[in-house]
């Protein structure tokens, strides 16, 4: 076998390391790229309440205690015990902080019994990612302002019925509808803490895991394809 096929067969034996890495990481649900199953009011624009709701199931064998609309619509499923993470990018117009809930239906309401007894007890600032729904960004935003919002929540799936389970929802501070959710992102599985720091900036786009591990496997493919040139220039001389 040549030094040339050798290097070659390397570098595809990296690749095939690789790629199951940038596979596992899951899915991206984006709103704006028009995705089933997340829905977002504003108030201002003649909807009921400003907010948003991101439905994770219509069957509760598959995943429990979630309920989609009449259309049926699903942003995804949750893999139970996994964990996912949503970004959310707001614009105030008044409203001073929000709260990501636990709803079991597709409406503003339906908080859950498990959600609404500690609705208030996991406060965050901006800057930092939530671990634990429901969430509560208290006092965080001021009139004008646009930030970015980020939570990491296992979704269990063994939670007790009406408890900690459900479909997501995003709600203004105090049942403020003064603001608007500009775009969200729901991205997982996740391995828990890959957020960092958190948001709490401008406008930008977020980027997810898989765009991070596939930026990864192309450095890693530059440089496997950089050593096979140098290899098979040695191999030559």
């Amino acid at each position: 076998m040549s030094k040339r096929i050798l290097a070659i067969l390397c570098l595809a034996a990296l690749l095939a390391a690789l790629m199951p890495a940038v596979l596992a990481e899951g899915v991206v649900v984006d709103s704006r790229k028009g995705a089933a199953g997340m829905f977002l009011f504003v108030q201002d624009n003649g909807d009921a309440y400003s907010g948003a709701n991101i439905i994770l199931g219509s069957d509760a064998s598959v995943w429990p205690f979630a309920a989609a609309g009449e259309d049926g619509a699903v942003a995804l499923t949750p893999e139970k015990d996994a964990t996912y993470k949503l970004t959310f990018n707001v614009k105030s117009t008044g409203t001073e902080g929000f709260r990501v809930r636990w709803v079991s239906e597709e409406n503003n309401g339906s908080y859950t019994k498990g959600d609404a007894a500690v609705v208030n007890d996991h406060v965050k600032k901006a800057t930092e990612v939530a671990t634990v729904v429901p969430a509560y960004f208290q006092d965080t935003i001021k009139e004008g302002e646009t930030k970015t919002f980020t939570v990491e929540v296992k979704m269990d799936g063994s939670a007790a019925a009406d408890g900690l389970i459900g479909n997501l929802a995003i709600r203004g501070q105090g049942g403020g509808n003064d603001f608007i959710v500009n775009w969200i992102t729901l991205e997982g599985p996740v391995t828990p803490g890959s957020s960092g720091g958190g948001g709490g900036g401008g406008g930008g786009n977020p980027k997810t895991g898989t765009e991070t591990y596939i930026f990864i496997a192309l450095g890693a493919l530059a440089l496997a394809a950089a050593g096979a040139v140098v290899f098979a220039r040695k191999a030559k001389a």
